[in-house]
């Protein structure tokens, strides 16, 4: 009876919203209800006690065991969200309204999910300022779980670094005191200070000179080493998987670069050079440079509508320029 019910679940080819809305929906439930919901053994003693959803007011059912979720699974769901919906400001908000309790749900969070988070608002998706004001609203209660590695320097501080570099060129934005506030602000909420790769401090001499930011000014409390520029190399490497694995995990990596170098006065040589490799296994691979088309869709998608101003302003401490 067991086998057959495994054979049926694993049979069953889900979509990333589904295992989302699964996990969310085991943590969320009670814990002393899980043993009775999630084993199959105790599915007729479930539908003997009548239990109700309180949601929807019907039986609760016996539900597939809960296997662990895949960290990339969120990733994948947010690269799925279509241009123009508000989908991932309402994900965003009901998983973070829940009680600070459910730690496993704080806890699933991390760096690379804000990064996709951040670039596919402002690329893609639409809403920048309103994603990154939630970011910004939900900090403390994700760092009072005791996750203090999702808002990270490597992937969240440089990717709003990035953001705030192309949306401002795009918007025609430069105002120094404004400038320096909001990089400060968006400082103030790494809690897991990594510069692993040495990208901060180009971006951040690109933000200051775009801005018009001294470097005198441009101080960040609790950032007291300047890491060296550390890129992945793929060498003379022509192996087919290998240049596929290099691209799709550099990706980033890569978008954070061309963004120096597209905003720098003077680009160091080992971006150049990690540019100049990701291209070449690019044209190796035939595939087109997402960078690129990336930044030409970000002119459409922020064409934010007149109906939607009045919200935005609303978020002005926390938004990014």
């Amino acid at each position: 009876m067991l086998k057959n019910c495994s054979r049926f679940y694993s049979a069953v080819a889900k979509s990333n919203k589904q295992l989302l809305d699964e996990f969310y929906q085991y943590h969320t439930t009670r814990m002393n209800l899980r043993p009775l919901i999630y084993r199959p053994k105790n599915a007729t003693l479930l539908r003997s006690m009548d239990l109700k959803d309180p949601e929807t007011n019907k039986p609760i059912q016996p539900r597939e065991p809960m296997k662990p979720l895949k960290k990339q699974v969120l990733n994948n769901y947010v690269q799925e969200i279509p241009q123009g919906s508000k989908e991932l400001m309402d994900f965003l908000q009901k998983w973070f309204k829940v009680s600070n309790r459910k730690r496993e749900l704080f806890a699933f969070l991390e760096g690379s999910h804000l990064q996709v988070m951040l670039a596919a608002s402002l690329f893609r998706i639409g809403h920048y300022s309103h994603v990154l004001g939630l970011l910004h609203s939900y900090q403390s209660k994700v760092v009072g779980t005791g996750n203090t590695k999702a808002y990270d320097q490597d992937r969240f501080f440089n990717t709003v670094l990035m953001c705030s570099l192309l949306r401002n060129d795009l918007k025609d934005l430069k105002d120094a005191e404004i400038g320096l506030k909001k990089l400060k602000v968006n400082w103030g909420k790494v809690t897991e200070k990594n510069d692993t790769l040495g990208l901060t401090q180009p971006l951040l001499e690109a933000y200051a000179n775009q801005q018009g930011i001294s470097k005198e000014d441009l101080v960040l409390k609790g950032r007291e080493t300047i890491s060296n520029i550390n890129l992945p190399s793929i060498g003379d490497e022509s192996r087919f998987s290998r240049l596929v694995t290099f691209i799709t995990e550099n990706k980033y990596t890569y978008f954070l670069a061309r963004t120096i170098q597209k905003f720098s006065e003077s680009c160091p040589s080992e971006i150049e050079t990690f540019i100049n490799e990701y291209k070449n296994a690019l044209t190796t691979l035939k595939k087109d440079d997402e960078y690129d088309w990336s930044v030409q869709n970000m002119t459409e998608v922020n064409k934010i509508p007149e109906e939607t101003k009045q919200e935005r302003e609303t978020q002005e401490e926390t938004q990014e320029q």
